[in-house]
């Protein structure tokens, strides 16, 4: 299992930790966020493109984390989120 960290601060994302995703399996790969008091009773939602034309929507679960979308990571190349 790997996980990106990212810290929010505002509307400033700055990635704290930064595995090698390698693969495209489900539930293997993982973001988890950490946002600032600004962000407090707010839903959140990550999006995971590699197209703009194909954009995936993930709703964060209460540890602020969500599993990237094994269709993004399927292929090799670079993701967006």
């Amino acid at each position: 299992m790997s996980t990106i960290k990212v810290q929010c601060i505002d509307q400033v994302l700055t990635l704290t930790h930064t595995p090698v995703i390698a693969s495209g399996g489900i539930e293997e790969d993982y973001v988890q966020f950490s946002f600032c008091p600004q962000w407090d009773g707010f839903s959140k939602t990550a999006v995971f493109w590699r197209s703009e034309e194909e954009a995936y929507h993930v709703l964060l679960d209460g540890s602020d984390t969500c599993q990237i979308p094994p269709e993004v990571t399927a292929d090799e190349g670079t993701i967006f989120f």
